[in-house]
Order: structure tokens, then C-alpha cells, then sequence
């Protein structure tokens, strides 16, 4: 007896631990924010784009919405733009809106659409200008000056706010099997290009499909704790606490606001990501511990559900029920012989008709037999006293139970 090699033995545990997991998620839907060094680095990026035709190929259906902030300054440090931000949100005047657009609705979303088909999926590249998706407003930020203690409203130009998503484009690319790539490009109710910040496009577009899952891919291994341990789990009290004694400070906060809003509006859980570590979505799909910060509702214990009978015993179901019914045709087929032979004692005197017991049976085969004997009696030309009824029952059956179940168990074992 050989040994295997451990090693694909543990790649191959690996899997049937995925598969209640797969399971689960089939015909799902995960938004996915996909942003920070993951973005920046090509390996990286060949990395996350081969995770995201994998959950396409196991039945989730994924939903990419990136940012580009880097990318976007670099832009304007060529075409030298001065830009300058407020609590993290890029000032943006009609000039860098233009720049923006150019860079995420262009360059960078054409970059991951193209990542995505070398790893061999289909994908589109949209914004949120595409059929409506995504209807933005102008983004209000208002500022207390610590001195005076007069909060001032802060102009942050064409950064927008998602005030409406239309999901028809997105299910109608969904249905056709497309993975939609989207950049956070909004438009106006008069027409006016908004720049959306990444997570709360993601946020916004997860809420409004009920996604099951939205992933903020970040470079933090999550929510941490004051003695810097991960937090596997949070909900709106636990966040509200946090932020309370300043263990979420910081740009921490607009993260977990995000993923609080997603399934408030409508989202089933929200997960704040190290897009640092190498398929990081698909440790915390496929794995009972995951890898990240879980944002609920409320909190709950997730157990995995039991997986469903395996073929073999579907098979061994369809078999018994197969011979069952082979059994009953049995059964029929010997009370139409029981019946014919007290027939043939009857007509030949061996037995009296006048013993209750023998009119007993033969009456108690008569009402057995008769819905057997009544649809063959309509099709079949009168021979008088010749009653050939019972013989072209047994003949049906015979062919039923011989090459008819054969074939059912042929079938069975052929495409179960």
C-alpha cells in the first residue's frame, strides 16, 4: 500500500473543509472594495484576480468596486494639479473631477478588467455613471475650529455622497455571467460628475444588492484591539463602545461607519480585510476562523451547515426505491395468478362457489384486480367467454419489472 504524498493530502483537506462553505455562498453575492497595496503590486493584483474568477467558478457572484487615490495624485502631479484633502476626502474642483475620472473610469478599471480575463473570467468595466447606477450629491464635511469653537461647512468641490443605486445593470451583467468592476465615478441629478470615495460607493452598491458579504480590502489586518489583537467579530454596540475609548480612532472610523451603513441598509455582514495577505477573501470564506474583522447587526455564532447526502447515498436511495417498486409489481403479479387459478378450480368444479370462504377470497382478489383489469378491458376487442384480461396485465408487468427497471437502475447508476 502506498503512502500520498502529505502535502496533496493537505491540499486536498483543504478543499473538503471548503465545501460546506461553497455550499453556502453558491448564487451569492460579494461586493468587494478592492483598493490599498493589494492594488499596487502586479502579483498582488494577478493574485486577488484569480481569487475573484474562483468564487465566480464555485457559484458567488463578486462585485468589484476599486478606488485609485494614488494613482489620481500621481495623474495630477504629472499634469501638475494641485489637490490638497480634508479628514482624508480629496478636495476636487471641476478640473481634477475630469482627472479622476479619467484615471479610475479608464486607466485603472481597464487595468483589473483585463487581470480578471487573464485568470480566465469575464469581466465588465462600469461606473457609477453607467444606466444610472449610482445617483451621487454633494458631499457636506463640516469642521469645529478648536480656538473659536465655530464649526465651519467645508467645500470639498465634486466629491459626492450615493444617494441612490440602481442595481438593474448590475443583475442584468450578473445573469449574463459577467463580473461587473465598477469605479466610484457618481453622477448628478444635473448631470454633474461626483468622486466617491471607494468604501462608501462599495458600502452603498452592498447595501442595495443585500449583499451577502461586502469586503473592505484594506492594509490592516482588520480592527484591532488596544493591545493590538485582532478582533475576529464586532457589531453596532461593540463599534459604538470602541469608538467610545478610542480603540477605533482615526481613519479606522470611516471603515467601520461604512461597513455599518451596508448592513444596515440592507447587507448581510461586512469584512475589513488585509489585502496584504496573499488570498486573504478566500481565508475568510472558505475557513471557519477568517482572516479579518466581521461587522454585523448583531452578532451570532455562524456554524456551517451540515453537508447534503453525497451521490453514493442518493444512489443508494434511488436503488432501494427501484427495488421496492419491483417488489410490488411482484406482489401484483402473483394475486392476478392467484386469481386466475381460483378461476380455472371454479370453472371446472373443483371447488364450490357456495363455500363462503373460497367466495371470500375470490371476491377479495375480484376488487384487488378489477382497477387493473378496467382500463385494459376498455381497449381490448370482446373474445365472449375468452377473458384474456389477466394474461395482457401479467405480460405489461413482466416488461415493467424486467427491462423497465433495469433501465431505471441503468440510468441511476449512469447520472447520480
Amino acid at each position: 500500500m502506498t503512502t500520498a504524498d502529505p502535502a496533496l493530502l493537505a491540499r486536498a483537506q483543504t478543499l473538503t473543509e471548503a465545501l460546506p462553505f461553497m455550499q453556502r455562498y453558491a448564487g451569492k453575492t460579494f461586493v468587494i472594495k478592492y483598493g490599498g497595496h493589494a492594488m499596487g503590486d502586479p502579483e498582488a493584483a494577478r493574485d486577488f484576480a484569480r481569487d475573484v474568477v474562483l468564487m465566480k467558478q464555485v457559484g458567488i457572484n463578486p462585485v468589484v468596486v476599486h478606488g485609485g487615490g494614488p494613482q489620481i495624485g500621481e495623474m495630477l502631479g504629472k499634469l501638475g494639479v494641485q489637490s490638497s484633502f480634508v479628514d482624508g476626502l480629496r478636495v476636487t474642483d471641476a478640473e481634477t473631477a475630469k482627472v479622476a475620472e479619467m484615471v479610475l473610469s479608464g486607466a485603472i478599471n481597464k487595468e483589473i478588467v483585463g487581470w480578471i480575463g487573464q485568470a480566465g473570467g469575464r469581466a465588465i468595466g462600469l461606473s457609477g455613471k453607467d444606466g444610472g447606477l449610482v445617483v451621487a450629491q454633494k458631499l457636506k464635511r463640516s469642521k469645529r475650529d478648536p480656538d473659536s469653537n465655530i464649526e465651519r461647512v467645508i467645500d470639498l468641490g465634486f466629491v459626492g455622497d450615493p444617494r441612490h443605486v440602481d442595481r438593474t445593470i448590475i443583475d442584468t451583467q450578473v445573469a449574463a455571467g459577467f463580473i461587473p468592476v465598477i469605479a466610484p465615478i457618481a453622477i448628478g441629478d444635473h448631470g454633474e460628475t461626483f468622486n466617491v470615495n471607494a468604501d462608501t460607493m462599495a458600502g452603498a452598491i452592498a447595501a442595495a444588492l443585500g449583499a451577502t458579504r461586502l469586503f473592505l480590502m484594506t492594509d490592516v489586518p482588520g480592527v484591532l484591539d488596544k493591545a493590538g489583537t485582532l478582533l475576529p467579530e464586532l457589531d453596532a454596540d461593540g463599534i459604538s463602545r470602541l469608538k467610545h475609548d478610542g480603540t477605533i480612532s482615526g481613519g479606522m472610523i470611516p471603515k467601520v461607519d461604512t461597513c455599518l451603513a451596508a448592513v444596515v441598509g440592507g447587507a448581510e455582514a461586512a469584512v475589513i480585510l488585509d489585502g496584504r495577505v496573499p488570498h486573504a477573501m478566500l481565508l475568510e470564506i472558505f475557513t471557519t476562523s477568517g482572516v479579518g474583522t466581521l461587522v454585523r447587526r448583531k452578532t451570532r455564532a455562524f456554524v456551517p451547515p451540515p453537508p447534503p447526502p453525497s451521490p453514493g447515498a442518493r444512489l443508494m436511495l434511488l436503488l432501494t426505491l427501484i427495488d421496492v417498486l419491483d417488489i410490488l409489481l411482484t406482489v401484483v403479479t402473483w394475486i392476478i395468478i392467484a386469481q386466475a387459478i381460483l378461476s380455472w378450480l371454479l370453472a371446472f368444479n373443483v371447488i364450490s362457489a357456495r363455500n363462503d370462504v373460497v367466495a371470500g377470497i375470490w371476491e377479495t382478489l375480484r376488487r384487488l384486480t378489477e382497477p387493473l383489469y378496467a382500463p385494459i378491458r376498455r381497449i381490448m376487442p370482446d373474445f365472449g367467454a375468452l377473458d384474456l384480461t389477466p394474461m395482457v396485465v401479467i405480460v405489461i408487468i413482466i416488461i415493467i419489472s424486467g427491462p423497465g427497471l433495469n433501465y431505471l437502475r441503468y440510468l441511476a447508476v449512469s447520472y447520480v
